[in-house]
């Protein structure tokens, strides 16, 4: 099962868990995706993750978030921007 939870820290990330049964899972200790370096699209927050397999690849879509640099967007007053994310598992030869 692929999941987010907010950290202590304050920051949400994205977590994978297995289970035998559906009844007992158990979590994975690494972070699947983390967040980012200060600047980057996804300094705030990695989460909510969209996962798909296609040719030879894993793709890892999630909600990547920032802090906003403008807090206006007209009338409305914003402190984070969201974008979408990707993060792939390995290159296909001859890219």
């Amino acid at each position: 099962m692929f999941y987010y939870g907010l950290s202590n820290d304050g920051h949400a990330r994205d977590g994978v868990a297995f289970s035998g049964d559906l009844l007992h899972w158990q979590k994975v200790s690494e972070v699947l995706v983390d967040i980012g370096l200060p600047g980057s699209i996804d300094s705030q927050h990695a989460h909510k993750p969209s996962i798909f397999w296609a040719d030879g690849r894993l793709y890892h879509y999630y909600c990547a978030v920032e802090p906003a640099t403008h807090a206006h967007f007209g009338d409305v007053t914003h402190d984070e921007v969201r974008g979408i994310a990707v993060a792939t598992s390995q290159t296909p030869s001859g890219h």
